[in-house]
């Protein structure tokens, strides 16, 4: 007699997938390093594009500090446009943006939709990239902040803790 409702069987099924993706994109990004002659473009765009489908994101970005502010280094998901807007407008380390306050808290967030968020100020870069719920996580070499992984989505839909780690 089965007792157990389909739901709960498939929990464990999810965890399992889910855990095998980590562990996929892991090994991704060290054959990459562990290759000969790997460039650190190479390792950046896999760390980039293993972040965009760990999360299920639309876009994926990898931003670096470049004095007081962030800069666009790596993509995935872009459109052309989206990416000049990004040159000449580099992130502020403020609390405007979801990179920015990532790199002054030092620990990975989210904003589950950044049109319902007060404190977001980055209006002209959300309506070109249409982005709606974002999450972002520190790149930290020796306890400095170097520059922040996120990943964004263009419909309301809040990152998972796992999404997170």
């Amino acid at each position: 007699m089965a007792t157990g409702s389909g739901r709960a069987q498939s929990e464990p099924r999810e965890e399992l997938a889910e855990a095998l993706e980590q562990l996929r994109a892991t090994r991704e990004v060290l054959r990459t390093l562990g290759r000969s002659g790997s460039t650190v473009d190479e390792v950046f765009r896999t760390v980039v594009e293993s972040a965009k489908r760990l999360c299920r994101g639309d876009v994926a970005q990898m931003h670096l500090t470049a004095g007081a502010t962030y800069r666009l280094a790596r993509e995935s998901g872009l459109s052309e446009e989206y990416m000049a807007f990004m040159a000449e407008h580099p992130i502020a380390a403020d609390r405007r943006t979801l990179v920015g306050r990532v790199g002054i808290d030092r620990r990975a967030q989210q904003i589950a939709d950044v049109l319902a968020d007060p404190d977001y100020g980055a209006i002209d870069a959300q309506r070109l990239g249409r982005f709606r719920s974002i999450i972002g996580a520190p790149m930290l070499v020796d306890d400095e902040v170097i520059g922040v992984l996120s990943a964004w989505r263009v419909r309301v839909d809040p990152f998972s803790a796992r999404d997170a780690e």
